[in-house]
């Protein structure tokens, strides 16, 4: 398993990549997107010549930038091109529970997208002290 810790502008990611999982969680406002994410692109580019029977990455922003908008779009249409090779895909958006804007950003996703499986998971929002 690969993981990247999580900073004060980028998230944390966990690449497992003997069970085809990995999750993105936290605060995603890198100076460069496109360098940021582009191991996540190119793991999913490796898959096109040896498609896996199934992937799953999870989305867990507490904030995230544009940038990082258009890349999360990039990475799941990524996933969407898996699934028409015989790949079983699951997205997995997680949002606050009643962020609406979290959510909206969730459905937007969704219909962008064709193969995939799309699902919702909220968690509580964390009590303030």
């Amino acid at each position: 398993m690969n993981t990247i810790e999580a900073t004060e502008d980028t998230p944390k990611i966990n690449l497992d990549s003997s069970n085809n999982y990995l999750s993105i969680v936290g605060i995603s406002a890198p100076e460069d997107a496109v360098e940021f994410y582009q191991p996540i692109l190119d793991w999913l580019s490796s898959m096109q010549n040896d498609t896996p029977q199934e992937i799953t990455l999870k989305f867990r922003f507490n904030y995230y930038n544009t940038a990082t908008s258009l890349l999360t779009l990039q990475i799941m249409k990524s996933l969407d091109k898996l699934h028409k090779e015989n790949c079983t895909t699951k997205i997995i958006w997680c949002h606050e529970e009643e962020d609406n804007a979290m959510i909206e950003a969730g459905n937007i996703y969704k219909e962008n997208l064709y193969n995939c499986e799309f699902l919702f998971e909220s968690y509580p929002k964390p009590s303030s002290q």
